[in-house]
Parts: C-alpha cells; structure tokens; sequence
C-alpha cells in the first residue's frame, strides 16, 4: 500500500519527532527497524528495511565505475542509519542527518508519504518547494503519464 499524506510534527530538542500512526503500521509493523537516508531537495527519507533492501539490490545493479553513482552511493550509505522507534512511537534523528536536511531542534517538520517512503522536511522549506511547483502540477502529472 502506497504512503499517503502530510503531517506536521515538531522536531524535540534531542532531535525527536514522532512518526503518525498510519505511517508507523506501514513502515515498521511489529516494532521493525527502519532505515532514514538523505533524500533530494535536502529531505531525508524514511523507508521500511524490505524497501531499503530493495532499493540495495536496484542500486548494486548500477556500474559504479561512473563517478556519480559511486559518490552517491557513498554518501547515501554512509549517512543511512537503522532505527527503531521508541515505546512513544518516536525517532531520533542522528545529528549528521539533522544538519543535512537543514533542520533546527525545536522546529517544524513535515512529513510526507511519498509511495514507498516517508520523507522528512524542514517544514519552512516544504512550503517554499511547494509554492515553487504546485503551479506546473498539472504540466507534471501529464509527463508522468505519458
């Protein structure tokens, strides 16, 4: 089942927020780990493991002898973490993926489903990225069903 929706959420002091519940039976169903990754547009992005594991096998696939695909892989990877959440149904983010999607303890998330992931944003920069697009939606939607 495709993740849906946009939820506001706060970012606590030690870097928490935690995960709606829709989102929580979807992605890690009976306490399973989840894996949060960098994302684009300086998200990050939350996946279940069996979808992080998928997405491994798509990109092992891909020749790393091109420059980019290896420094992508590098930095995915190394900046991915294995989480679980805790009894409150929370995360902690680890402070290298708070500075890379530009986030500030204490501040204003959103969170999106995004089809097979969660992602994370800055909710100042979500609502610039939105005004930005929202405009081409539908110039968008006809390319992706072409």
């Amino acid at each position: 089942m495709s993740l849906t929706g946009s939820y506001g959420r706060s970012l606590d002091e030690k870097h928490r927020f935690a995960l709606p519940k829709k989102f929580r039976e979807q992605l890690c169903p009976a306490d399973a780990e989840i894996v949060i990754a960098p994302g684009t547009e300086t998200s990050l992005a939350i996946y279940s493991l069996p979808e992080f594991e998928r997405i491994g096998q798509k990109l092992s696939e891909k020749p790393t002898n091109r420059r980019e695909t290896l420094i992508y892989l590098r930095i995915f990877y190394s900046q991915a973490e294995h989480l679980t959440l805790d009894s409150q149904g929370r995360v902690r983010l680890p402070d290298r993926l708070v500075e890379f999607a530009h986030l500030k303890p204490k501040g204003e998330l959103m969170l999106l489903g995004v089809h097979d992931r969660c992602e994370v944003w800055d909710r100042d920069l979500w609502t610039e990225f939105l005004s930005k697009h929202a405009a081409s939606f539908d110039d968008m939607a006809t390319q992706a069903f072409e």
